[in-house]
């Protein structure tokens, strides 16, 4: 066979039908993954979601049921005692304040959505607001069987800043304490003033730690550590809504080893540049 000749309309040319097809045909190869990846990013974001939904619902229903309880009791007369009674107040107005916290993360994750999370700050005395945080907060965290402790320097700065963000921010991360480390039998909330003038909150505990690969992605929205799939609580929002509360104050937050690498200590820095 002469080669030159079966060869020859290609040379001249005729090519350029054949790698218009091969062309085509790539971009609709490429067509194809690109729906397959949107299709599987669809599904995953569905079941976010729903992981969603169901934490947030059982956030909410939990310190409702408690409520519904409490009150319950006390309508029917079963709480006997003035001290007993005083008890069960404290109680309902610690499961008021936790079912008011979730309900303004709910609608600040839906202000960070939209581009509108906003602070609305005034002079600030930490001290006052974290010794008054770790007591409400004592009751619950002992139940758990965690011991809670405060060591907030005496002279903190008095900061502009959102008071009911920043004691929600505590909070989130006192829950992950409940939640997490259980085991370690113990909390500590301190605070101390910056060399720079600022203020350092640190939540530290003697829980399983966070592994070094998890540290950024824990303070993204809807992550979950491997080990809460298997719980049916959380949304994925509580240290998300931390950093974002430290991000909108100019501050940052991170999560460091604890002593002798046992736990995880959560570090949020409020600058000087917030000083009245």
């Amino acid at each position: 066979p002469d080669l030159a000749a079966d060869f020859g309309p290609f040379r001249s040319g005729q090519l350029f039908p054949l790698r218009g097809v091969c062309s085509l045909s790539v971009a609709l190869l490429s067509l194809t993954g690109f729906g397959r990846r949107l299709r599987q990013r669809e599904a995953a974001l569905q079941r976010t979601r729903s992981e969603f939904l169901a934490g947030v619902s059982h956030e909410l229903r939990t310190p409702a049921a408690s409520l519904t309880m409490l009150s319950d009791n006390l309508l029917e007369g079963r709480v006997v005692g003035e001290e007993r009674t005083k008890e069960y107040y404290l109680s309902m107005r610690r499961e008021s304040r936790r079912l008011e916290r979730l309900v303004a993360d709910v609608l600040d994750v839906s202000r960070m959505e939209r581009g509108t999370f906003s602070m609305e700050r005034e002079p600030c005395d930490l001290k006052i607001l974290l010794e008054a945080l770790v007591e409400e907060q004592k009751p619950r965290l002992g139940d758990a069987g965690i011991e809670l402790e405060c060591r907030v320097d005496s002279k903190l700065p008095i900061l502009n800043l959102d008071p009911f963000a920043v004691e929600r921010a505590c909070a989130n991360l006192l829950e992950n304490v409940r939640r997490y480390a259980v085991a370690g039998g113990w909390a500590c909330v301190s605070a101390t003033r910056t060399a720079s003038g600022g203020v350092e909150i640190r939540v530290a505990d003697r829980g399983p730690g966070i592994p070094s690969a998890w540290r950024e992605r824990t303070f993204s929205p809807y992550e979950r550590l491997p080990q809460d799939k298997d719980l049916c609580a959380g949304a994925g929002l509580g240290l998300a809504l931390v950093k974002a509360v430290l991000l909108a104050h100019g501050g940052s937050v991170r999560v460091e080893h604890g002593q002798n690498n046992i736990g995880s200590v959560f570090v949020m820095e409020f600058t000087a540049d917030a000083t009245d």
